[in-house]
């Protein structure tokens, strides 16, 4: 069986526990609070960061690691390590640009390694590198692995509600034009993911018509039999939470529903109080 090292950034949301156990390596993103720069997940951890974004949000933003941390992972890996090979899943490159930084330092180092593009971040990147894990330990062949987590990355779905238009206009990942009509409309969006960049999904003209629609909408794509969990995100806003445990446990009453905390690069984009909805197919469902 191949001995096989695992990359990725700190979007990934994998409990510190599990990281540990696995030994996975991680690359911090930056998140930068009142001029201050954190490492996330290393100086930060999601929790943390959110009490303090509650209050300092004005000048919130985040950075990718350099490359040189990158090259150090990979040069660790090579020269103090016995894996054979490695995969590296990251956060989606037209968000951010770890994926590149990681496929250029494992260019740089030689060291063999199939890095992908989760095409999102957060929960659903920590299903992918979970079920990479699970199949290697089960003897699958590498390419096998990449071919299924590359799938997972195509059948994912990812909404974000998000509490503030500001964050989402400054932030660039939504056009200034659709988050300015929505601003003068008084419209709640719902957006979410298409092949890795963020584009607006849904629009009503109250927060209870927009629950409504995302529930219809879920109802549309979940396929009972290949999606077995649903991953409420947040930023500490837990009775919203709750919430919408209760509406997606209604409808969806053989799905498992988890919740944790949004990874902060998300959240520093959309504002404090977003509330993101995610699911992945399960992996077994392509074997």
């Amino acid at each position: 069986m191949t001995n096989i090292a695992w990359i990725t950034d700190s979007t990934c949301a994998l409990t510190e526990d599990y990281i540990k156990v696995h030994d996975i390596k991680v690359a911090p993103l930056k998140l930068i609070l009142d001029d201050k720069e954190y490492k996330e997940m290393d100086e930060l951890s999601y929790e943390e960061f959110y009490k303090l974004f509650d209050h300092n949000n004005q000048n919130a933003t985040t950075s990718q690691p350099p490359i040189g941390e990158f090259v150090e992972i990979y040069e660790d890996i090579r020269d103090n390590s016995d894996y054979e090979v490695a995969i590296a899943i990251h956060a989606s490159s037209k968000l951010t640009g770890t994926y590149q930084s990681s496929l250029a330092a494992s260019d740089q180092t030689g060291f063999k390694t199939y890095v992908i593009d989760s095409k999102v971040g957060s929960y659903p990147l920590s299903k992918m590198i979970e079920a990479g894990i699970e199949m290697a330990e089960q003897g699958h062949e590498i390419e096998r692995i990449v071919e299924v987590i590359q799938k997972m990355a195509h059948t994912l779905e990812m909404y974000l509600l998000p509490a503030s238009l500001d964050q989402v206009k400054k932030s660039g990942r939504l056009t200034g034009a659709k988050s300015l009509l929505a601003s003068i409309l008084n419209l709640q969006l719902a957006i979410g993911f298409d092949d890795g960049a963020i584009v607006l999904k849904e629009k009503a003209r109250s927060k209870k018509k927009l629950k409504t629609m995302m529930m219809n909408k879920m109802g549309e794509l979940i396929n009972h039999e290949h999606v077995k969990e649903i991953c409420i995100m947040h930023c500490g806003n837990l009775d919203a939470v709750k919430e919408w445990e209760e509406r997606i446990q209604s409808q969806f009453s053989s799905i498992r529903i988890v919740n944790q905390y949004l990874a902060p690069v998300a959240g520093v984009h959309t504002g404090l109080g977003t509330i993101s909805i995610g699911w992945v197919q399960d992996f077994k469902s392509f074997l």
